[in-house]
Formats: structure tokens, sequence, C-alpha cells
């Protein structure tokens, strides 16, 4: 009849074994790579990045999303897929055999909404937002014009929002308020 002690180290012994195996897989795994045998050799294959990237990006200030797609450069395909959303801020992402699609999110607005522009009024003076008066928007700067100056309607059509469509336009609005 086996001893206790000897039961009890055994059972240590094969403990100890599976979590080693268990940290060697892991690791393994942590290279993002597979295991092919070749003969008697054993190699890691790290796994390549497809051609196809696809970056899908959230806006939170206006709330849209934007996707681009784009062609990977050869020496990007080389990282593993991992590394490339670690390298393009993406919180999550998605690999097929042709395409990696990264998904992350950005403060702020879109590009398309930053190409809209207005006046309105910012701490008691005259400031251009990007973005659309009545929808999201996002100071781009404030002006040393104060409100209290303007006359009524001038201080009536900056709390409404006078949107612009050009720099030039803009300049002349900004010079017609310091007037």
């Amino acid at each position: 009849m086996r001893s206790p002690c000897f039961n009890s180290r055994a059972r240590r012994f094969l403990i100890a074994i599976s979590i080693l195996i268990i940290i060697a897989l892991f690791s393994l795994n942590r290279l993002g790579g597979d295991v092919q045998r070749h003969g008697s050799r054993k190699t890691v294959v790290k796994q390549q990045s497809p051609s196809l990237l696809v970056e899908d990006c959230y806006y939170e200030g206006c709330g849209h999303n934007i996707t681009e797609e784009q062609e990977l450069a050869p020496d990007l395909r080389r990282l593993a897929p991992q590394e490339l959303a670690r390298l393009y801020n993406a919180a999550v992402y998605q690999v097929s055999e042709y395409r990696l699609t990264v998904q992350k999110s950005e403060p702020g607005l879109c590009p398309r909404c930053k190409e809209q522009v207005f006046v309105g009024i910012y701490q008691d003076k005259a400031a251009v937002f990007y973005g659309s008066p009545a929808g999201p928007h996002q100071l781009k700067e404030q002006t040393n014009i104060p409100v209290r100056k303007l006359p009524p309607q001038a201080v009536t059509d900056l709390r409404s929002g006078i949107p612009v469509n050009s720099q030039q336009e803009l300049l002349q609005l900004l010079e017609g308020l310091m007037n």
C-alpha cells in the first residue's frame, strides 16, 4: 500500500507539469504563431496580416462612423494582426483571409463635420466652431470680440449660429463684427 505522502508528491508534480504546459502554450499563442512540424523539427510560423486593411472609426463628438479601406504595404503585412491593431489604436479587430478590420473610437468630430464651420458665442465672445449650429459642434477658436458691444441683431444671429462657406467669408464676417 502506498503512503499518503507519495500520492501528495505525485499530485503536486502533475500539477506543476500541467502549469508548465499551460504557460508554454500561452507563450506560443502570444507570439501570434502556429506550430508546424517539418520532419522531427517544430517551427513557429508567425501569422501575417491580410493585404486589405479596413479602418472603422466611430467619432464620439458627432456619432458618425467612417469606414476606410486601404491596401497594406508589404512591410506592414509582416506584422501579426494584433500588432497592427495596436499600431492603429484599435480596441477591437477582426481577421479574415483577405482583410483585417480594425475598430476604434476617436473623441471629437469626424473629418466631414470639421469641414463645416460657423460663428457663434462662447463665454460671451464671438467664436468659430466646427460642425453645424443645430447639430454637434466643437470650438475651433475664440475671438476677442465681446458680444456685449455688438448690436442686438448681431447677437441674435450669433446665438443661432452663422454658417460660413469659405475662409474669406469667415474673415469678412469677423471683420464686420469688429467694426
